[in-house]
C-alpha cells in the first residue's frame, strides 16, 4: 500500500538533513543481513488539546446558582497542554509503565457585570486555569511490537491540582469576604484518571519512520484520543474552586 504523501513529506522533511550528512539507516549483521537500526526507547512526549468546562458550578453550598455559567457561557474552551512520561518498566510482552507530568493552560474570558443589573458593563474578565497532573502511565504496546497491529490501549491516573486566577483591567480581581478584601486567586487539589488509544502513524510509511528514528531518535509517533475524568475539589476543602472535569483529548504522541 502506498503510504499517503503528506505524512511521507512530513517525515520526509525531518529525516532528508539526515541523508545529507550521510547517516547509515541500516546495520549489517554477522550474517551479512540487512536490519534497521533502532534507538533506544525510555521516554514519550504528548502534545495535547482537550474540550474543557469546569465543575465550578457543581459546588452544593451554590443551591442551583450557577455563577461561572453566567459570567463565562456553557461552552467548553480548548485547553492545551504538553505531557512527559518515563517508560521507567518494561513488561516483557505486555508493555511499560513508569511516572509522567502534565501540564495545560486554558483562559475564560467575559464581560463583567454592571452591580446586580445583570447587563454587562464592557470590562473584561478573564479567568486562568492551569491544570496540572502526577502520573502513572500504563502503555500495552505489545499490539504493533510483536503482532503488528498499529493500536497501543493504554491507563494513567495520579495526583492533580489546579491554579486559577481571575484578571480585570486593574490586574489581580479583588472581592469583599466580610469585612476583608480577597484576591481572585487560588488553587485546588485532587486527582484524575484517564484512557485512551493510540494509532502508530508508523505504518503509513516504515521506511521514512525507521529513517526518522536513526536520524532524531523519535522512535514512534502516534494520534491518540482520550477520556479523562478530573476531580479536582480541593480534597475537601470548602473553599476550593472546583476545576476538575470530564472532557475528551486528542493529540500527537512522539516515543523516543
Amino acid at each position: 500500500m502506498r503510504s499517503p504523501p503528506f505524512f511521507s513529506c512530513f517525515l520526509g522533511a525531518l529525516y532528508v538533513p539526515a541523508l545529507a550528512y550521510g547517516h547509515d539507516l541500516f546495520i549489517n549483521t554477522a550474517g551479512g543481513a540487512v536490519t534497521p537500526r533502532e534507538s533506544p526507547q525510555n521516554f514519550a512526549f504528548e502534545m495535547r488539546a482537550s474540550l474543557y468546562q469546569p465543575d465550578i458550578d457543581t459546588e452544593p453550598s451554590l443551591g442551583g446558582r450557577r455563577p461561572y455559567e453566567d459570567m463565562f457561557g456553557s461552552t467548553p474552551r480548548f485547553l492545551l497542554g504538553m505531557e512527559f512520561d518515563w517508560q521507567a518498566l518494561r513488561i516483557p510482552y505486555i508493555g511499560t509503565l513508569g511516572p509522567g507530568i502534565e501540564i495545560a493552560c486554558t483562559v475564560f474570558e467575559a464581560e463583567s457585570f454592571q452591580g446586580g443589573a445583570g447587563t454587562r458593563s464592557g470590562d473584561n474578565n478573564s479567568l486562568w486555569v492551569i491544570p496540572g497532573y502526577l502520573d502513572a502511565v500504563f502503555r500495552v504496546d505489545v499490539f504493533p511490537r510483536n503482532l503488528g497491529v498499529p493500536f497501543v490501549p493504554y491507563a494513567k491516573g495520579g495526583f492533580g491540582w489546579g491554579i486559577w486566577w481571575v484578571t480585570n483591567e486593574y490586574g489581580i480581581a479583588e472581592y469583599k469576604n466580610g469585612q476583608r478584601v480577597e484576591k481572585g486567586q487560588g488553587y485546588s487539589l485532587g486527582f484524575h484518571v484517564a484512557a485512551g488509544l493510540t494509532f502508530q502513524l508508523d505504518i503509513l510509511d516504515p521506511s521514512a519512520a525507521r529513517s526518522l528514528d536513526e536520524w532524531t531518535g523519535i522512535n514512534h509517533i502516534y494520534l491518540f484520543g482520550e477520556f479523562t475524568k478530573s476531580v479536582l475539589n480541593g480534597l475537601g476543602e470548602g473553599d476550593s474552586l472546583r476545576l476538575g472535569s470530564n472532557m475528551w483529548t486528542a493529540g500527537l504522541t512522539f516515543e523516543f
